[in-house]
């Protein structure tokens, strides 16, 4: 008999790891994280569930190494530009899994402040968005920017004017 108070994700005592899923449609669950800020400045990997001991947190930790795309989720995964617009996003599929990433100083101000959600399942950007608020309430909240697809936005520039020649 499985023991259910071991989630089957990160290994902790978790509740039964409920915690670390939500409901997308009846019967369907998914692991969802966030890295970024939850308050202070700095970026930290959450679960929707608060890691209650410290090897509940080392875990978690581990989780920031061991996702599918490994640190880059710090930054690496929004939109290239020095301008690092607030709140234009990316959506990234590996393994399974879906990342949101954007440009965020709204807890953190420094430049190069990002907020990544991850998913376990294949999420478009829409889907990933209203799991997000779902699942991080207080955090989504606190985004006083529209969050854009900036995949799409780019789709839909016209294409550029080719050089004119004398």
């Amino acid at each position: 008999m499985k023991d259910e108070s071991i989630c089957e994700y990160c290994g902790a005592n978790c509740q039964g790891g409920a915690a670390h899923f939500a409901r997308v449609e009846a019967g369907e669950r998914f692991k969802m994280f966030y890295f970024g800020c939850s308050g202070a400045a700095g970026h930290y990997m959450f679960c929707t569930s608060p890691a209650r001991t410290l090897d509940e947190r080392r875990q978690l930790s581990g989780f920031t190494k061991r996702n599918p795309w490994g640190y880059g989720i710090d930054g690496g995964l929004c939109p290239k530009g020095k301008e690092q617009v607030q709140g234009r996003a990316l959506v990234h599929h590996r393994d399974g899994w879906t990342a949101l990433s954007f440009w965020d100083r709204s807890a953190d101000n420094r430049m190069g402040s990002s907020s990544t959600f991850l998913a376990e399942g294949e999420f478009d950007f829409v889907q990933m968005c209203a799991l997000a608020a779902k699942c991080w309430p207080r955090i989504w909240a606190r985004f006083g920017f529209e969050i854009v697809d900036a995949a799409a936005a780019f789709a839909q520039l016209p294409p550029r004017a080719e050089a004119q020649q004398d």
